[in-house]
Parts: structure tokens; C-alpha cells; sequence
């Protein structure tokens, strides 16, 4: 009798310390199958030595981290100039912010489908790399800037010829002009007006001189 006694209370310790390990995997996802962007964004880490030393000559507002996600996972990105990224990462971005968890497999297939546009990147690349010597720096903040970050993807609205037309004008603020003015001619030497430059210098002085206003102490 006693030895039955002992033998249930013995099962009934060893049920209680088995249900919280039990409990616990049942609470814990299968790592296989899903990933949290904060555990990607401490995984780049290791992969620092990917950013190419030019890297911030694209100046796209994407995180250090993000930047080391792309470059692991698209071959063949440029490693100077701009753009070096493609415009629509900006959506996997926004839904890697969205998602703070997610099935591993749609993330792979997010971004096999952004590997597609790496070859435009390079093409985008190589056009406005004969445009840079004619790169100003504009300040950060101003209505300048704003044109600067919507246009800078905006390559493609260039013509083959554009560059017929040597008037000093970034290619950012060409496209703008392109934009703004769809009937502009598309070759020879005079595709813009002199009141293009006359628009630009405004702007660029305007924008320098709300940016000397700024304290001291602001981070520019």
C-alpha cells in the first residue's frame, strides 16, 4: 500500500515540472518559419564590412541596418554614386516596420522580387554619374532638399540627349524641370530656360540662408 502511495505522488511531481517546459514550447514559435525585424536588425551587425566606402554618397534615407540587408541579399549593387539602391526597397522597409514579425519565406520573396531592379540601379548609376559636377550640397530641412529626396529616383524622366544641353544643373533639379514642365525639348544645346538657373541659385540661396538662421546648437 505504501509503495503505491509513493509511486503516485512520484507521477504527479514529475506531470507538475514537465508543464512549464511544455507550456513554454508550445508558447515559442518555430524560428524556422518566422523572424522578427528587430532580431534582423541585430543580425546585420555582423555584416557591417558589406557597406562599401562610398555607401553614404547615396544619400536615401535608409537605415545603417537596412542598407546591410540589401547588400547581402542583391548582387551587384553599385558601391559609389547614386542611386545605389533601388527606390521601391523603400516599401520592404516600410513593411519590415510593419511587421515586427513575419514568415521568413515572404521576406525572401520580397526581396528576390527587389533583386529584379538592380540591373535599372546600375543603369541609373552610371547616367548620373555624368551629371556630378554639377552636385551642390543643400541643406538638410529646406524646400530645396524636399525636391532634392522626391526628384533624386526620378532619373528616368532624363532623356537620352539631356546632356546635350550643358547648363550647371544637378540632374535631381532637371528632372524637377522635367516634371513640372513635360514640353521641354528633349536634345540640343538649349533644352532649358536661362530662368532655370535663375530658379535654382533663388532656391539654393534661400534654403543656405534659412540654414544659417538655425542655433547653433541644432544638428544640421
Amino acid at each position: 500500500m505504501l509503495g503505491l502511495i509513493l509511486a503516485l505522488l512520484l507521477g504527479q511531481a514529475q506531470a507538475a515540472a514537465a508543464e512549464p517546459a511544455d507550456a513554454a514550447a508550445a508558447a515559442k514559435p518555430p524560428d524556422e518559419a518566422t523572424s522578427s525585424t528587430r532580431k534582423l536588425r541585430r543580425q546585420q551587425a555582423h555584416y557591417a564590412k558589406l557597406l562599401p566606402a562610398h555607401d553614404r554618397q547615396d544619400p536615401v534615407a535608409y537605415p545603417r541596418w537596412f542598407r546591410i540587408l540589401l547588400r547581402r541579399n542583391l548582387k551587384g549593387l553599385p558601391e559609389s554614386g547614386n542611386p545605389q539602391y533601388p527606390a521601391k526597397a523603400g516599401a520592404l522597409l516600410a513593411w519590415l516596420k510593419a511587421s515586427p514579425r513575419h514568415a521568413k519565406s515572404e521576406l525572401e520573396a520580397r526581396l528576390a522580387e527587389l533583386e529584379k531592379e538592380v540591373p535599372a540601379v546600375k543603369a541609373d548609376n552610371d547616367k548620373l554619374a555624368k551629371y556630378s559636377a554639377w552636385d551642390v550640397k543643400v541643406p538638410k530641412g529646406s524646400e530645396l532638399d524636399r525636391i532634392r529626396q522626391k526628384m533624386q529616383p526620378r532619373a528616368d524622366l532624363l532623356p537620352e540627349s539631356d546632356l546635350e544641353d550643358q547648363t550647371a544643373l544637378p540632374s535631381w533639379f532637371r528632372a524637377y524641370l522635367r516634371e513640372k514642365y513635360p514640353d521641354l525639348p528633349k536634345s540640343g544645346k538649349y533644352q532649358y530656360p536661362d530662368s532655370a538657373q535663375v530658379m535654382f541659385s533663388t532656391l539654393l540661396n534661400r534654403a543656405r540662408h534659412e540654414g544659417s538662421k538655425k542655433p547653433s546648437t541644432e544638428v544640421p
